[in-house]
């Protein structure tokens, strides 16, 4: 009876071992089918050619678009070792949209005239095998450019591993008539000129914008914020949950009603005919601008907040 029992348990754990064995390897084939079926697959680029930069260190050249000629050296020494690097080229139409998200690392945004958009990404981790994971997706459908980190998905074997690390660096040049949306990014944001929406939330560093034309939604920043608006014509300006300095530069006149609710920090202008409301109440803080007009809001601001005039007209700085 014993010998039976035993025989019974040892049947049931091997039936189990097999059990997860197949699973993991169902879900490693599941994927490896999606890498090669997806038309986004292509995008992320395939490790090929080894090549040794001045450092002597290795980049991954995969399946690249050769015309996009953008330059991004790492001169914060922010790279890991071993370097693979995304190159693409795609045509948007004015009003286009570019979102960028779940990047590991700074995002930069040039601006160019015409229709053209080029990508440059560049992924980096410890060891070639890493790169395998946090692999970037590029895709355009339907006047909508994305580019965003892909979810790993995970056997039940490395589900209890940890996953390797891996950094990115995006640097696009975009036209200037586009709406730029930011979600999820673990580094400063730096954008030239956009002459569309701003709407950006979850970004751990800083975010400049050169010049800016149009809606102006900020949530959830870790950083501060600096950013220049020309032609102010009542467009609706959001900060929400902000941790750091914000400075609104304005190039030209401002009419408008500034709103702040449970800031932690000061307010100054040097903007004409900013007047602060008598009904001030506490933990708020209203102010008239000009004439009035369109609100400006700000809520939960940590760090100070301020609105001048720009010294200068806004100019593309992002090259």
């Amino acid at each position: 009876m014993m010998m039976s029992r035993r025989r019974t348990e040892k049947g049931l754990l091997l039936w189990v071992v097999g059990g997860l064995v197949l699973i993991g390897g169902l879900t490693a084939c599941r994927r490896s089918d999606s890498a090669a079926a997806s038309p986004s697959a292509k995008a992320s680029g395939s490790p090929g050619t080894e090549v040794a930069d001045s450092r002597g260190v290795v980049i991954l050249n995969g399946e690249n678009d050769a015309t996009v000629k953008i330059e991004a050296p790492d001169k914060d020494g922010y790279d890991l070792p071993i370097r693979e690097e995304i190159r693409r080229k795609y045509v948007l139409t004015p009003q286009s949209t570019f979102r960028v998200f779940g990047i590991n690392g700074p995002v930069r945004v040039e601006s160019t005239d015409g229709e053209t958009a080029e990508i440059l990404v560049i992924r980096s981790a410890n060891r070639r095998e890493d790169l395998d994971y946090n692999r970037i997706v590029i895709d355009y459908k339907e006047a909508k450019l994305r580019v965003y980190r892909e979810g790993d998905e995970k056997s039940l074997f490395s589900a209890f591993k940890k996953m390797p690390e891996g950094r990115q660096r995006v640097v696009v040049r975009l036209p200037k008539q586009i709406d730029f949306i930011g979600r999820g990014i673990n580094g400063g944001v730096d954008l030239d000129q956009i002459e569309g929406s701003l709407d950006v939330s979850g970004v751990n560093g800083h975010l400049r914008v050169a010049s800016q034309t149009g809606p102006v939604e900020v949530t959830g920043q870790n950083g501060e914020i600096d950013i220049t608006i020309r032609r102010y014509t009542g467009s609706p300006i959001e900060m929400n949950g902000i941790n750091g300095q914000i400075t609104l530069r304005f190039a030209g006149e401002v009419n408008a009603t500034m709103v702040a609710r449970g800031n932690n920090g000061e307010v100054t202008s040097d903007l004409p005919g900013f007047q602060p409301r008598d009904d001030e109440r506490q933990g708020g803080y209203e102010a008239r601008i000009g004439t009035g007009g369109a609100e400006m809001e700000f809520h939960g601001i940590n760090g100070n907040i301020r609105l001048l005039k720009a010294a200068t007209p806004a100019v593309a700085t992002g090259r």
